[in-house]
């Protein structure tokens, strides 16, 4: 199963990974009137990393397709 993800680069060179869409990535880090919030968000990484970002330093974003599925392989 394919799904996307945002990965996300901020300007101190730090990169994260999000198990959300772009546009929800982008609705929490946009405001009401269309501004980037100027605070920190709480986030969580797809490898389950609690982090807090400040918008206002994402240089930024890229949504990519994650495929979900694990095989697993037989040895004969």
């Amino acid at each position: 199963m394919i799904k996307l993800h945002t990965r996300v680069f901020m300007d101190s060179g730090i990169e994260y990974i999000f198990d959300i869409s772009r546009d929800a990535f982008l609705s929490k880090v946009i405001d009401t009137n269309g501004k980037l919030h100027n605070g920190f968000i709480h986030l969580t990484t797809k490898d389950e990393q609690k982090v807090s970002i400040n918008p206002v330093h994402v240089s930024s974003i890229e949504e990519i397709e994650v495929n979900t599925e694990q095989r697993i392989g037989i040895l004969k």
